[in-house]
């Protein structure tokens, strides 16, 4: 039993100092309008070859810069996209159509002094020493593929549910389990919705 006592409290010890530590730790509310955010610019629904495409462009927009210190730190973030498209009806639960992701790892080299872009399915990764033209360059034009467009039906009602997040990506998985409770995203998740009919 005293075993079992120590192996807990060594393990406590131990998310405690794995916690990221920093000038200002991921529980602590920014002030006004100095929060890190993700914006969705240009969204864009339309049919590419028989498929139902979603074309969106993301912006970071961090004041305080706060996940350049992050990354800066050590840590590597993970860009997730899902999309996620659904038929409405009124007597019976909506039905998905179609769904999506995507993710994009981003992290500091600090020989380089660069940070460093890595889009999934692109073999060479982008580079840039600042990083708002990095994220600028990198996600300004992103696409989803969420199924074929004949699964649309004319005159029926439809939504489509997107989801942004920034989260860091280095986190273990003993550690996740842990602190279950910790938020372990850089910046806060965001959704939007587009109501439309076919």
């Amino acid at each position: 039993m005293r075993r079992l006592i120590l192996l807990a409290l060594c393990a406590a010890v131990l998310c405690l100092g794995l916690v990221p530590a920093g000038p200002q730790p991921l529980g602590q509310a920014w002030a006004a309008g100095s929060e890190p955010a993700l914006l969705l610019a240009n969204l864009l629904m339309d049919n590419k070859a028989g498929e139902i495409t979603v074309r969106f462009g993301v912006s970071l927009e961090d004041p305080t810069e706060f996940v350049a210190r992050a990354l800066k730190e050590g840590t590597s973030a993970v860009l997730i996209c899902e999309g996620e498209l659904i038929r409405r009806r009124n007597f019976f639960w909506d039905e998905a159509v179609g769904a999506a992701a995507s993710e994009s790892l981003i992290r500091y080299e600090p020989l380089s002094r660069e940070y460093i872009l890595e889009r999934g399915g692109e073999d060479q990764p982008l580079r840039h020493k600042n990083l708002a033209a990095l994220v600028e360059r990198g996600w300004r034009s992103l696409a989803l593929d969420l199924g074929p467009f004949n699964r649309l039906t004319p005159g029926e009602s439809y939504a489509l549910e997107l989801r942004v997040r920034l989260k860091r990506q280095d986190v273990p998985l003993w550690v996740k389990n842990s602190l279950f409770f910790w938020s372990w995203e850089l910046v806060p998740e965001v959704r939007y919705r587009l109501d439309f009919t076919a």
